[in-house]
């Protein structure tokens, strides 16, 4: 799983780390794309650091469900 975040300002680093454990009322995702909107920007440019991951507003497939999560489905696919 990786993630990008602020670093400083002007300056983003790209981080590799575990993927969490899933647990009761959680989803596993994959991100495909993210959206970046102004709020993200502004961030980006101060290097604002208090909310470190930059982007949100995700498409993403269902890759796991908790045990009691019944309104979704795990997809297949890479």
């Amino acid at each position: 799983m990786g993630a990008l975040s602020v670093k400083g300002p002007g300056e983003l680093e790209y981080r590799e780390g575990n993927s969490p454990e899933r647990s009761q009322g959680q989803v596993a995702v994959r991100v495909n794309a993210c959206g970046i909107c102004g709020t993200d920007l502004g961030l980006y440019r101060r290097g604002e650091t208090e909310y470190p991951y930059f982007g949100h507003e995700f498409f993403c497939i269902v890759k796991g469900i908790g045990c009691d999560i019944k309104d979704l489905q795990v997809r297949g696919g890479s």
